[in-house]
């Protein structure tokens, strides 16, 4: 069923709010994995010490008229771990180690872990080069986004609209880098030819990687370098020649390679000769315009279904919108008003046969 216009708003203003507090959930939930893979062995060994301590202190300690139970052992456990031991020293028993070795070890674990995680709060809000290198290690089936030039930024993006990750690689702080930081994308600043490089960005786990900067030798030595670490990996590349593209494709199994030069060269021609332009491409050397069209007052159309204008012209209908409604699945009964906008996609002759017809009769 077609939705209002306003419904529509409401719809993307709520898509939108929810976006940002996933970006925001996802973040807390990745400190939390950053912490527990820093501190995993320190909290293994505070466990140990402490199960140790317990045991042996409930068991071993000679206090044979007044036994210790569990809570109790624990508890001058604790203490002692923290250099306050609250037994007497038994000093003519093999424990009396235990009351050595338990604040040595206690107060210099506590203690790291401590300056750790002060590091590591730091680094957080001073946006150090290391906190991204850990934010990027939590991430899993996320795109490698090499380049943030313009290119790179518009693709990112588009990802993230798409709710897809992303880990970014680029060579030097440019004007989008804080900017792509505030959304919560790590932005890893180093040289991406660099195989440590690419490691940072946990390319292991990822499940493709785009190359997007503006050397196109670069380029492929970064997506060989792909390659060599993670074999099944999917690689989309950014080329200038339209020729090197086609067959650096083809030799090196690369499955996505794009000449922006060739991509936007559609683009500009129709733009010359049509009117209201958003995109244009090729696909079986046929050009495909993507057209935002009016239905002007007094037009020849008006009364007609966007199936009777399918039938008489060749034109794909991508989206319909009047006055009140939207649909990006536009029912063919829809009769045209006058204002009403149609997302079309179709070729330059169609699209003349269509600026005919727009005209009063």
């Amino acid at each position: 069923m077609p939705n209002t216009y306003q419904n529509s708003k409401l719809y993307l203003s709520i898509q939108k709010l929810l976006r940002k507090l996933k970006r925001h959930t996802v973040a807390e939930l990745r400190l939390l994995r950053i912490l527990r893979a820093e501190f995993k062995i320190s909290l293994w060994i505070l466990f140990i010490e402490l199960s140790l301590g317990t045991t042996l202190i409930r068991y071993h300690y000679p206090r044979p008229n007044e036994p210790i139970d569990w809570p109790e052992a624990f508890y001058y456990t604790i203490h002692a771990m923290l250099g306050q031991a609250l037994l007497p020293y038994p000093k003519h028993s093999y424990i009396s180690y235990l009351f050595i070795i338990l604040p040595v070890l206690g107060v210099g674990i506590i203690t790291h872990t401590i300056a750790s995680l002060g590091s590591l709060i730091f680094q957080r809000r001073s946006q150090k080069k290391e906190w991204y290198i850990l934010l990027a290690s939590t991430y899993r089936d996320h795109v490698v986004i090499c380049g943030l030039g313009h290119v790179g930024y518009r693709t990112l993006q588009n990802l993230l609209h798409n709710n897809i990750e992303c880990v970014v690689i680029e060579v030097k702080e440019t004007l989008f880098v804080e900017e792509i930081r505030s959304l919560g994308v790590p932005v890893i600043i180093a040289d991406a030819r660099r195989q440590e490089a690419l490691e940072q960005a946990n390319i292991r786990e990822a499940k493709a990687i785009m190359v997007v900067t503006n050397d196109d030798l670069a380029n492929l030595e970064i997506a060989i370098d792909a390659r060599t670490i993670r074999p099944d990996i999917r690689v989309v590349m950014r080329m200038f020649d339209e020729n090197l593209a086609r067959k650096i494709s083809k030799s090196f199994n690369i499955h996505c390679v794009f000449s922006t030069s060739a991509i936007a060269a559609p683009v500009f021609a129709a733009a010359i000769t049509e009117r209201n332009i958003i995109n244009s491409f090729v696909f079986n050397n046929v050009q495909l315009n993507t057209v935002e069209f009016t239905v002007a007052e007094n037009s020849q159309l008006l009364g007609w279904t966007l199936d009777q204008l399918r039938s008489r012209l060749e034109l794909t209908i991508a989206l319909y919108q009047s006055a009140t409604e939207m649909d990006w699945n536009p029912n063919p009964s829809f009769v045209l008003e006058p204002g009403t906008k149609l997302l079309i996609i179709t070729t330059a002759n169609s699209l003349h046969e269509l600026e005919k017809l727009n005209k009063p009769v």
